[in-house]
């Protein structure tokens, strides 16, 4: 009887091992898509393009207000591709009186740079 608990409790914990590893490699894989999916649309690139090269503002942190009149969209428009930017953490939003600003976050670039290399053996 104590051989048979001894290898459910091994074989649980087995199972739970290959799960958690399982769950890395998939959340690894839906991230390395949400990037790659945020920068299959040539607007957003062109978006995150700008504020990654902000040369306005006092900060490094770019206006919406200068997205919309940089790109000529309408600022619905430029508010559902900075969605998609978040979304893929790719950017980070701050709220100041009445207007969004973003700041490109380089590590997660980097990240999928990286994962990409991984993946492919580059």
């Amino acid at each position: 009887m104590l051989r048979s608990s001894t290898a459910k409790v091994y074989n649980y914990a087995l199972t739970h091992q290959i799960y958690l590893i399982l769950s890395k490699v998939v959340g690894e894989i839906m991230d390395i898509l949400k990037i790659a999916k945020a920068l299959s649309d040539p607007l957003r690139l062109e978006i995150l393009r700008r504020i990654a090269g902000k040369k306005c503002c006092e900060d490094k942190w770019l206006c919406v207000c200068h997205l919309v009149d940089d790109t000529g969209l309408l600022q619905s428009r430029v508010s559902y591709h900075i969605k998609e930017l978040k979304e893929a953490d790719l950017i980070r939003e701050e709220t100041r009186g009445r207007w969004n600003y973003y700041y490109f976050k380089e590590e997660t670039l980097k990240k999928y740079l990286s994962a990409l290399n991984d993946q492919f053996q580059l």
